[in-house]
């Protein structure tokens, strides 16, 4: 093989280059603390990066629906409790209405505060979420109860729907979020407007009987909603924590496959650094000599 000095030159420049690279990669990966700056440094650890922040990234989102999935129960289960304080006071007026002593002005005061807590009731069903009814099925967008008078007694119709609104709150792990409203609030209607007739028409037996067996049977099927709905909160927060400690595994091993050794690269860019200055000097003396040098 015949080495000349175009030869000479380009193997020279090339061995340069390559050395420049070397140089380059350990300062990119000191400055980022990445070992992968870019795909062809470790095609595949590059392969296994990227299908672990995809993971992260599902982990993610997950999450995310989880949170807006304990929000929604978060005020389905607010709403519920008003409803109970409601009840519980109409109980109370109940009791102090089957009194056959009272006179008549107490007694309006009483059918008048039973008719506010009618109209609260029917506030606190028609609660919503980021502009969503809670409690309409999957008719978010529609006021589920209407509050309206019929014959001179008061009627609340549900506009809702059965449907179930669910969110994936992990893998494979689908859940309803919403409570259907006539199952939540309809025996409650029931027996507030039971309670406002009884009042109004002084129905005594009634508000010490079947008024006060109407306000029981309602109060125990808030209860069980609102159990419904801890349950349904306490797998979503189990959930949460599976996605957690996920994040936390995946991070550690997509850790493993990006971080450089610092030190170790400091050592090493030392060591390029030395090499590059040598390779230059070698350069230099090889290249200045020419045939002319020794015709001289």
């Amino acid at each position: 093989m015949r080495i000349t000095e175009n030869l000479m030159v380009n193997r020279m420049l090339q061995d340069l280059a390559a050395a420049q690279e070397r140089l380059l990669t350990s300062q990119q990966q000191l400055a980022t603390g990445k070992v992968l700056t870019k795909p062809s440094d470790d095609p595949v650890n590059v392969t296994k990066d990227l299908s672990l922040r995809t993971s992260l990234a599902e982990a993610d989102r997950y999450l995310k629906t989880a949170d807006d999935a304990t929000a929604w129960l978060q005020n389905s289960e607010s709403s519920l409790a008003a409803a109970e304080d409601i009840l519980q006071r109409g109980r109370e007026l109940a009791v102090q209405g089957a009194n056959g002593t009272l006179d008549n002005n107490s007694r309006q005061a009483l059918t008048t505060e039973a008719n506010e807590l009618l109209k609260e009731l029917v506030t606190v069903a028609n609660a919503n979420y980021n502009g969503r009814y809670l409690f309409a099925g999957q008719k978010t967008t529609t006021a589920p109860f209407v509050l309206s008078q019929t014959g001179g007694s008061s009627v609340v119709t549900y506009q809702g729907d059965q449907g179930a609104i669910e969110r994936e709150i992990g893998p494979q792990v689908t859940m309803g979020i919403n409570i259907v409203g006539d199952q939540a609030f309809m025996p409650a209607f029931t027996a507030m407007i039971n309670l406002v007739q009884a009042l109004a028409q002084n129905d005594t037996a009634s508000l010490s009987g079947s008024v006060l067996d109407d306000i029981g049977n309602a109060e125990e099927n808030v209860l069980v909603q609102r159990s419904e709905i801890g349950a349904r909160m306490n797998r979503i927060e189990r959930m949460r924590t599976y996605l957690r400690d996920s994040q936390t595994d995946l991070g550690t091993t997509l850790s493993g496959i990006e971080d450089a050794d610092l030190s170790q690269v400091i050592v090493t860019l030392q060591a390029q650094q030395n090499m590059y200055t040598a390779a230059l000097g070698a350069t230099a003396r090889v290249l200045v000599p020419s045939l002319l040098d020794f015709l001289r």
